[in-house]
């Protein structure tokens, strides 16, 4: 199933509560853009090298779909209090587990302009256009059927998980340390990046300094290079971290 046929869009998903109108909120992906709850897409590039492709069989017609070697139950009857919250424990697990779930779309509602609706799949979901694009490309996307949706009751004003299917065609990752998700810097880190670059620390350091405090920190040098300049063109802009 691909996103862009349409037939994403097919799934009988059922409401926890009368559905007000809504609108969806589409975006233009950016795979090297920081992930925004209020953003249609949200999509993180896959990173192969991360991934034991050997026991992948890729013909010129499709993808021979494989089931994971991750048994997960993903059912759960906890209400999470917010969209982030949700997010945040369905991404945590799915990197405990060997595989890095992304928010694909969100759906708004018109009458409030809130989300009501998250979209939550595989990052090797969706499929190349071609094999020869597969091959030159990182992100390697093989049509990964794993899809949850996440659904706010404006009643409980809670949130809660729907499975629409659990199963990925695919080994999970040996190593996701290459992949920037879990390279991604905690608010705290962040934080503290900023505060020892105002005192004129290399990244080097600063880096040290952060898995001081976290030795589960996987970032690299790089990623504190790119957060620099990214706290750079804020105060250029006349934009603090706080107010963005």
């Amino acid at each position: 199933m691909s996103f862009w046929d349409g037939s994403f869009f097919n799934y009988s998903v059922p409401d926890l509560n009368e559905e007000p109108p809504v609108e969806y909120s589409y975006g233009t992906i950016d795979l090297n853009a920081e992930p925004n709850a209020d953003v249609g897409f949200d999509s993180q590039a896959s990173y192969g090298f991360v991934y034991d492709d050997s026991k992948q069989s890729y013909t010129e017609e499709g993808y021979d779909e494989k089931p994971g070697a991750s048994n997960v139950n993903w059912e759960t009857k906890e209400e999470f209090m917010t969209e982030e919250a949700l997010v945040g424990w369905v991404k945590s697990r799915a990197v405990d587990n060997g595989y890095i779930v992304v928010k694909r779309i969100t759906e708004k509602s018109k009458t409030t302009g809130t989300v009501i609706k998250v979209w939550l799949m595989c990052d090797r979901g969706g499929e190349h256009n071609s094999i020869a694009i597969l091959r030159r490309s990182g992100s390697k996307k093989i049509g990964c059927p794993f899809h949850l949706v996440g659904l706010y009751n404006e009643v409980r004003e809670s949130w809660k998980l729907q499975v629409i299917n659990d199963n990925h065609n695919h080994e999970p990752a040996q190593n996701l340390e290459g992949h920037p998700y879990v390279r991604r810097f905690t608010q705290e880190e962040e934080d503290l990046v900023e505060n020892l670059t105002e005192r004129h620390m290399d990244p080097r350091n600063i880096l040290s300094s952060i898995k001081k405090h976290n030795p589960a920190n996987v970032s690299i040098p790089r990623d504190v290079y790119n957060l620099q300049q990214k706290l750079k063109n804020k105060k250029k802009f006349g934009d603090t971290p706080m107010q963005v």
